[in-house]
């Protein structure tokens, strides 16, 4: 920006003829996001309800929060209209993990963990999370089937949480990408951008 503050934008590119969707009034491109510094990691991952999510670092050094405007470190947006939901500042958001089929996705911003769900991201009741320290990541997983047939391993009598555990990554139905200045980390990626 012209004051040298970040806004943080997102733009969505289809990837058949490289070119940036068109806006309409219906679903605008680019949609305004939080803020963020350039290059610090951020985090991106699709969840239920036609929703993605983008947790971005130093929100507080942005256009919004300089400026006396309403900002946060995380963001929703519907894919589907490209409506956009910032959420109240609580800190840096350093991971997203999104437990599919349940409607929420799980949070760590400014070293604790928070629950919102997919419908309107709104916060859900936390009081089962303990965290001892300081929160920067969160992950799902699938724990591995527990085994039909006795076994006398040792390894084997953990309960199945304990055992290996299987990364489940869903892809998009279409080809669309998403364009941000500065980096996209995920469970399952690591991915670098430049606007």
């Amino acid at each position: 920006m012209p004051d040298g503050l970040f806004g943080g934008y997102l733009t969505v590119v289809n990837l058949q003829n490289n070119t940036v969707v068109p806006s309409t009034s219906a679903v605008p491109n680019p949609v305004s996001i939080s803020d963020g510094a350039p290059d610090a990691v951020s985090r991106m991952i699709e969840a239920d309800d036609n929703t993605l999510w983008i947790g971005m670092k130093q929100c507080i050094n942005g256009e919004r929060s300089n400026h006396g405007l309403p900002y946060g470190c995380l963001t929703m947006i519907n894919t589907t209209t490209n409506a956009v939901t910032l959420l109240p500042y609580v800190g840096d958001a350093t991971g997203i993990a999104a437990v599919t089929g349940l409607h929420k996705i799980y949070t760590a911003e400014g070293g604790q963990v928070y629950i919102y769900s997919t419908v309107d991201a709104s916060a859900i009741n936390n009081q089962y999370v303990t965290v001892t320290g300081t929160a920067y990541d969160v992950a799902t997983w699938t724990p591995s089937p527990t085994p039909t047939t006795p076994s006398t391993k040792r390894e084997d009598c953990r309960p199945p949480s304990f055992r290996s555990f299987t990364a489940k990554r869903v892809e998009a139905a279409n080809p669309v990408a998403v364009s941000l200045s500065g980096a996209i980390h995920d469970a399952s990626s690591d991915y670098r951008f430049r606007a």
